[in-house]
């Protein structure tokens, strides 16, 4: 009994393991998926309703937290123009919306910015160093 139990973890374990799609890595614009915007709305609505210290969502909250993203992305200004920081200022203050309804189009299109930004930079300095 004990095989057969061992047996029939073993090849769901093994059948989950190759069920699984196979990463791949590029860098082509990341979209977001479905379950990660009712995961960002669920997760809203959670720290709205049951952190310690209440807030409300609103434009100037908003405001604060698109600055420490951007710090985060970019932080040391070596990445994004100025141009293009100001580019990005339409998402300042609809980020609580955007929280609540689980639209994750501003925090893609700045990662998705980034990732083309890095790529070619990478390309320059490999390019650079190969001479």
């Amino acid at each position: 009994m004990k095989k057969l139990m061992l047996l029939v973890l073993g090849f769901t374990f093994s059948s989950v393991l190759y069920a699984q799609e196979v990463p791949k890595y590029s860098y082509d614009d990341l979209k977001p998926t479905a379950s990660q915007s009712t995961i960002q709305a669920f997760v809203s609505q959670f720290l709205n309703n049951y952190h310690y210290r209440k807030f409300t969502l609103d434009d100037s909250l908003s405001a604060h937290v698109w600055k420490n993203f951007l710090d985060n992305v970019d932080g040391s200004k070596a990445y994004f123009t100025k141009a293009e920081i100001a580019s990005f200022d339409k998402y300042k203050y609809t980020i609580d919306e955007s929280v609540v309804s689980g639209d994750l189009t501003a925090a893609f299109e700045v990662c998705n910015a980034y990732r083309k930004k890095y790529k070619s930079r990478h390309a320059y300095i490999k390019n650079y160093l190969s001479k």
